[in-house]
């Protein structure tokens, strides 16, 4: 009995266990198949991000080189020449804030376009503390450089580029790029990444650019390095909630709680049966009892009357010392009714003395 109790007490907790670990499995697996799906979107659209911004950022400085070019050809020798040509390619490409020729002193002598660059003009950059610095690496290595974030003259945070002009090793100055960051970003951003997505751009310990709330899941944040000129730009993207919620359809909850619910029931109507189970191996050991132990024979019989079993007492009022020897002398109850049985020496009258009525 107490092995019955056992099974009908943890075999609905042992399915119930069984069943919420493949739930768990399952939603787990679901949950990080959509985690997945989340970070490999972020990760192409930062890809994305990244590569139109330095291509956007290539094509400003070619136009800068391509001046350069100009000026060598000895196509650009005067004040004039110089800001018409800037400012027609200039309205081909925006996003300059200027593009300056700074004398080989490093003083700021021509400015295009000249509205809104007032202040520069004639700003000695050599006694800057950064682009003084860079103009002299840049005249050292004659390469052309960047500086890393830095506050404009013109007011706000920009970047700044310089390109040496060297003809027959005599320098004539350098063509100075200048890009305010909030501009030259929202125009090369703008087709590229949701509006959801937060957007930070670092030129390595410096901030240069942020776009978006930090409402996102930095779980989910991706980075992508970017290459302008002497400089490594490293861009981080953030998918917003709304883009988080785009890819994600709950299927890992969905299923997590649906399941959980399925278990449980299934565990309870499982013990229901096993109580009803444990009830009837209780009364048939209760009866069983009864059986072998009652004072009076008894007798147990198919409908057609074919004795299949007897108790103890049975067997001993018949002078028998086994069950079975009993039943093989008894073909049916009429035997135990009309004849009765007896030891092996044979069938006695039904009214003699002693035998048992039914």
């Amino acid at each position: 009995m107490s092995r019955h109790k056992t099974l009908s007490r943890y075999f609905p907790l042992a399915v119930f266990l069984c069943l919420a670990s493949a739930v768990l499995g399952v939603s787990w697996f679901l949950s990080h198949n959509q985690t997945a799906a989340i970070r490999n979107e972020a990760n192409l659209i930062g890809q994305q991000t990244a590569g139109q911004l330095e291509d956007h950022i290539a094509n400003h400085l070619s136009i800068i080189e391509h001046i350069r070019n100009l000026w060598m050809k000895g196509q650009i020798n005067n004040h004039d020449a110089y800001v018409e040509t800037v400012e027609s390619l200039q309205l081909q490409f925006s996003g300059f804030q200027a593009i300056n020729w700074v004398n080989p002193e490093g003083v700021i002598q021509w400015v295009a376009p000249v509205a809104g660059n007032g202040p520069a003009l004639g700003a000695n950059l050599a006694e800057h503390p950064i682009a003084g610095e860079l103009m002299e690496r840049t005249l050292r290595s004659n390469r052309d450089m960047a500086t890393r974030p830095v506050m404009l003259l013109q007011g706000g945070k920009g970047f700044t580029t310089f390109y040496p002009l060297i003809r027959d090793g005599r320098l004539e100055g350098y063509l100075n790029g200048v890009f305010r960051v909030e501009s030259l970003m929202t125009e090369a951003l703008a087709q590229v990444a949701r509006s959801d997505y937060r957007i930070t751009i670092r030129d390595g310990e410096h901030a240069l650019y942020s776009r978006g709330t930090a409402s996102g899941d930095d779980a989910f944040t991706t980075t992508h390095r970017m290459k302008l000129l002497n400089r490594t730009w490293e861009l981080s993207l953030t998918p917003g909630p709304d883009s988080i919620a785009a890819q994600s359809m709950n299927a890992d909850k969905i299923v997590l709680v649906l399941g959980l619910l399925l278990s449980i029931g299934l565990a309870y109507l499982l013990r229901l049966v096993t109580l009803r189970q444990e009830a009837l191996w209780a009364a048939e050991e209760s009866y069983s009892g009864l059986f072998e132990n009652a004072t009076e024979g008894i007798y147990r019989s198919l409908p057609d009357g074919t004795c299949i079993g007897c108790n103890p007492a049975m067997v001993k009022l018949n002078g028998f010392t086994r069950e079975s020897e009993l039943l093989t002398a008894v073909s049916s109850e009429i035997q135990f009714l009309v004849c009765g049985c007896g030891p092996p020496r044979g069938i006695l009258p039904a009214d003699q003395p002693g035998w048992p009525d039914r």
